[in-house]
């Protein structure tokens, strides 16, 4: 499955690296390859597909001991993906609805440098799996957090965010009903009098 995943992704950056999102934070870099719809792989039913790489993450190589004379060496990357929350837009520039999860993508592969020569140490790639849009949104703000502990002991905390128009193709269908919990949203404050 893994040497597959990494395929397909190879395949896509030898077609032109031309990445949807970009952004920078903290000497990492979060491209967003693609955002589509598609099925859910494990629930089968109608979800958005978002296919990342990340650049920059640490390496780690861990020597461990064994019977052999020689220690196996492995290697680890320390990085965690905290959260994934969207916030929608109406067309009155209203905040119309939130969805916010742990941000682990549904697929990380840490390492696909070991399935490709031709990608370099570094690069994490990954996909989330995320519920259909509601029909009201016309605009998204997408925040991505992550935990990265550098080879120091001081972790990192990079954050990325983008703010994009919701395409057609991510909107729930005519008449499905946005699954979410409904919060009511805190009063707006009211203008200081003078």
């Amino acid at each position: 499955m893994w040497r597959r995943y990494t395929q397909d992704r190879l395949e896509a950056l030898r077609a032109g690296y031309a990445p949807a999102l970009s952004a920078v934070d903290q000497g990492l870099r979060l491209d967003v390859l693609a955002v589509r719809s598609g099925e859910h792989p494990e629930t089968h039913e109608r979800a958005i597909r978002i296919d990342f790489a990340l650049w920059g993450a640490p390496r780690r190589i861990e020597r461990e001991s064994g019977p052999s004379e020689r220690p196996a060496a492995r290697v680890s990357v320390p990085i965690a993906f905290r959260q994934l929350a969207f916030r929608f837009v109406d067309a009155a520039g209203k905040t119309y609805g939130e969805m916010s999860g742990s941000g682990e993508p549904y697929l990380l592969l840490k390492d696909p440098e070991r399935f490709s020569g031709e990608l370099q140490p570094g690069v994490a790639l990954g996909t989330w799996w995320v519920d259909p849009f509601p029909r009201e949104a016309a605009r998204v703000e997408v925040s991505v957090g992550l935990q990265v502990q550098g080879m120091t002991s001081a972790a990192l905390s990079p954050a990325f965010r983008w703010e994009l128009p919701v395409a057609e193709e991510w909107k729930l269908h005519p008449g499905e009903a946005f699954r979410a919990e409904t919060r009511e949203a805190p009063p707006e404050p009211e203008p200081a009098r003078r």
